[in-house]
């Protein structure tokens, strides 16, 4: 079932964390990335319940064909623009989908002067690609959990599994050795969040009654807005995730409130304005804004120093609608002529 207001979520969240990478330090946008993960887990878990009953190996087939359709062109061809003009680091760890365990590597103190390197320049690396590497590895995992394992032990499994993810980053918060290694690139850890949006997805699909939508969905927002208004947390790179908070699980529950609400409640202030033609136009773009946007910052300096009459220009406008451009030809001219042939490769439709 389709909801235009995720869509206008996840632009939302696009604005968000574009802005947080140019530098405006309100340090509470890095929590945008999250609402990806929640989200993806939320979604994706509703695709693959609604495949019960069916003959697992051609499920599985029709689901990895799918996902595949939808993320892989865009991103291996956005991967040889980049090499091609050397824009990104580390291309083979990109293509294997495991640059978040080489931002791991890098970070543990042995590596730090070639981690020190590495972050000098982010902006102009690619680096913001490793939460892609978090969602295909989930991607690739995920669907053989869900499929087979039976309906009733899916949700205490899915809280074990909770568990071990905050067990182990507490684990890792109090390691002398890996404390301030980048441990919350690794699946293990972020993707804490993604199976709080698949526990959501979960009760959701196995008939749990989110009554009264509207007030999971603000509850969620305020729990957002306390949390936004704690104390920074002392990071000395500036990259939250990277480093998580003892506040990760609240973050994700609250977080995820929000997307049931969302889901569960159209006719709310919040999920109306969301539903706004611009929004969801944008939030259907929102994969590929993601993947080009941080090219599109070494685009528009280029532009800026090849142009000196352009320079009154505001970096940040021109940086966004070169964004907007770069996703939109990609929307038009690649990912929906490719997303098309899933029709070849139907997916059953999720009950609500």
């Amino acid at each position: 079932m389709y909801k235009k207001q995720l869509d206008g979520f996840r632009a939302i969240l696009f604005f968000a964390v574009f802005t947080y990478h140019h530098n405006v330090n309100w340090w509470f946008l890095t929590y945008a990335l999250p609402c990806f993960f929640v989200l993806s887990g939320f979604l994706i878990t509703r695709i693959l319940v609604a495949g019960d009953g069916l003959p697992r190996g051609s499920f599985l087939k029709s689901f990895y064909i799918r996902r595949a359709l939808r993320i892989l062109p865009l991103f291996y061809a956005f991967l040889a623009v980049a090499v091609f003009f050397g824009i990104i680091v580390y291309p083979l760890w990109h293509a294997a989908y495991a640059f978040n365990i080489k931002l791991f590597l890098l970070s543990v103190p042995e590596n730090r002067g070639a981690f020190l390197r590495l972050f000098a320049h982010w902006q102009h690396g690619q680096l913001h690609l490793w939460s892609l590497a978090v969602e295909e590895q989930y991607y690739l995992l995920w669907p053989c959990f869900v499929v087979f394992t039976p309906r009733r032990w899916r949700v205490p499994a899915v809280g074990v599994l909770l568990a071990a993810s905050i067990a182990l980053r507490v684990g890792f918060a109090h390691s002398e050795t890996y404390s301030q290694s980048l441990y919350g690139a690794l699946l293990p850890i972020c993707g804490e969040y993604i199976l709080w949006g698949s526990l959501a997805g979960l009760l959701q699909s196995h008939g749990f009654r989110f009554r009264v939508p509207a007030a999971w969905l603000y509850s969620g927002v305020l729990g957002l807005i306390v949390l936004s208004h704690l104390e920074t947390p002392e990071m000395f790179h500036g990259f939250y995730q990277f480093i998580p908070s003892p506040r990760q699980t609240f973050f994700g529950i609250c977080i995820t409130l929000v997307i049931i609400g969302l889901w569960n409640e159209d006719d709310a202030l919040l999920s109306r304005f969301l539903r706004f033609p611009f929004f969801t136009w944008l939030g259907k773009m929102s994969y590929g804004l993601y993947v080009v946007h941080m090219a599109t910052w070494d685009l528009a300096d280029w532009i800026v120093n090849r142009f000196p009459s352009l320079r009154w220009v505001n970096l940040y406008s021109l940086r966004l609608v070169l964004c907007v451009l770069a996703a939109t030809l990609s929307w038009y001219c690649l990912e929906s002529p490719i997303n098309r042939l899933k029709r070849h490769f139907p997916a059953p439709h999720p009950k609500r």
